[in-house]
């Protein structure tokens, strides 16, 4: 449901010039200048959208590898981006797949690159629901990245989440992520997963588990 919404939501298809701008926030231009090495370097960007990011980093005088679940919009990146970038369409758990036990599948060539950095796009850590996941992720990028920095942004209770920023949708979201808890045996009062109309499922961390 989450990478349909990302497929089909109209702020999400407009190449690498949504709504809020075709370059970086900058809270991004901020974070990137402290964290990222030098261009050129090689980054691998996750959860690219429509290429937004990409095209930021492209203009830098990074080199960039690519990719996102949602079919659709990493189509619009592909041309948005053109030869510049490598563009896949594949998620984090086929990601982690191919690294760690080295699956064959839409990941298989990004198992054995090196990068100088990872960029988990805008909010997309968020989206990967499961502990265990998250975990496994993490060490996959530590193996293709091994000296570099990963950069994630996510929901957080002490910043960016739904509480905050989506009053609107908290009844529904609240709603449906009892469901969800119910379903995987999570109890209801320490269940933070969230449902945001134009976002989907996610889940908003602690400091304390960043």
């Amino acid at each position: 449901l989450t990478t349909r919404i990302y497929n089909t939501f109209p702020n999400y298809s407009g190449g690498a010039r949504p709504p809020w701008g075709e370059k970086l926030a900058p809270w991004e231009e901020t974070w990137f200048g402290r964290r990222l090495p030098k261009p050129p370097g090689r980054i691998l960007l996750g959860a690219c959208g429509a290429g937004r990011e990409a095209l930021a980093l492209l203009d830098m005088g990074f080199q960039v590898d690519a990719f996102d679940l949602a079919a659709e919009l990493a189509s619009i990146a592909r041309q948005t981006l053109g030869d510049r970038a490598r563009v896949l369409t594949l998620g984090y758990e086929d990601l982690s797949a191919a690294v760690l036990e080295g699956k064959k599948g839409p990941a298989t060539s990004l198992a054995q690159e090196r990068y100088e950095a990872v960029l988990l796009g805008w909010g997309s850590l968020t989206h990967v629901m499961e502990p265990n996941e998250r975990l496994r992720l993490l060490r996959s990028l530590t193996l293709i990245c091994p000296s570099g920095p990963i950069l994630a942004s996510f929901w957080c209770t002490n910043g960016y989440s739904p509480q905050n920023f989506f009053p609107g949708t908290q009844a529904f979201g609240r709603a449906i992520g009892s469901k969800v808890a119910r379903l995987r045996g999570i109890p209801s009062e320490v269940s933070r997963q969230k449902f945001l109309f134009h976002a989907g499922f996610g889940y908003v961390f602690t400091p304390e588990e960043i």
